[in-house]
C-alpha cells in the first residue's frame, strides 16, 4: 500500500460577487475539506475515523444545500449579479 498525502485548500478568499452569507457557508466548507483531508492525512483509518468523515461529509451536504438557497436568495434581490 502506497501513502498517499491529500492536499489542503488554501484559505478561502472572500468573492465580492457572492453575499457574506455565501462566503461564511464557502470558508465553514472549505474547512471541512480540510479537516478531511487532515484525518486522512493521519493515516489511522479506524472506525472513530470513518465515523468522524461521514459526520464531516453530512455537514458538507448540509452546506450545500444552504449555499444554494443562499444564493438563490442573492439572485432575488440582486438579479443583475445573476450570470
Amino acid at each position: 500500500m502506497t501513502n498517499t498525502a491529500y492536499p489542503t485548500l488554501p484559505e478561502w478568499v472572500d468573492l465580492t460577487n457572492m453575499s457574506d452569507r455565501v462566503n461564511a457557508l464557502m470558508r465553514a466548507n472549505w474547512a471541512l475539506i480540510n479537516e478531511a483531508a487532515d484525518l486522512l492525512n493521519a493515516g489511522d483509518m479506524g472506525p472513530l475515523t470513518w465515523e468522524a468523515l461521514q459526520d464531516i461529509w453530512a455537514e458538507t451536504i448540509d452546506i450545500e444545500a444552504n449555499i444554494a438557497k443562499a444564493r438563490a436568495l442573492d439572485d432575488l434581490a440582486h438579479p443583475q449579479l445573476v450570470l
